[in-house]
């Protein structure tokens, strides 16, 4: 679905104690001369903000209940835009295409030739294994393979790849 637009005029979020913590850290940098990526300024943080006791982090506790209190005033007087107003302005959903079940069907890969060929062993061996797990397992032993071991299975492919364009073909030609 796709995201809807976001009210202009609706109150900013209440930010957490963390939060002030972090862009007061951030200032901090920024005033020593220290410019860091934005990952590395998270890293920081996180470890630096874990280490800091109760009464260290009190008053960016004392800042996010400020911040709630703020948010709560704003969204007393705040009236969201009714549904229908937005209404208009959501994209139409596009229709599924509808496939032609006269259409010839589409031709398999090499890996998916070997997945076929191999499920079934791996299955009786764990019958009780999820298909995620299996799919795990296929594509583990496919990567296992030489180039000289895939062969067959490329050969089984192209020779599926000629069926379906002929087939396609034919079905152009009949429409």
């Amino acid at each position: 679905m796709p995201k809807s637009k976001k009210d202009p005029n609706k109150p900013k979020g209440v930010k957490s104690a963390y939060i002030f913590f972090s862009e007061h850290e951030k200032k901090e940098a920024e005033r020593h001369g220290r410019a860091l990526l934005f990952t590395e300024h998270s890293k920081l943080c996180g470890a630096k903000w874990k280490d800091l006791n109760d009464d260290e982090k009190a008053p960016f506790h004392k800042l996010a209940e400020k911040d709630r209190k703020r948010y709560e005033k704003e969204m007393e007087d705040y009236n969201p835009p009714s549904d229908s107003d937005s209404e208009d302005e959501r994209p139409k959903k596009k229709k599924k295409k509808q496939k032609d079940p006269l259409a010839p069907k589409k031709n398999v890969t090499a890996y998916f030739h070997f997945a076929a060929e191999k499920r079934p062993g791996i299955k009786a061996k764990t019958p009780d294994i999820s298909v995620t797990e299996v799919a795990k397992e296929i594509g583990k032993l496919w990567r296992e393979l030489t180039a000289d071991e895939k062969i067959p299975f490329e050969q089984k492919a192209q020779e599926d790849k000629v069926r379906y364009q002929k087939e396609f073909e034919e079905y152009t030609n009949s429409r």
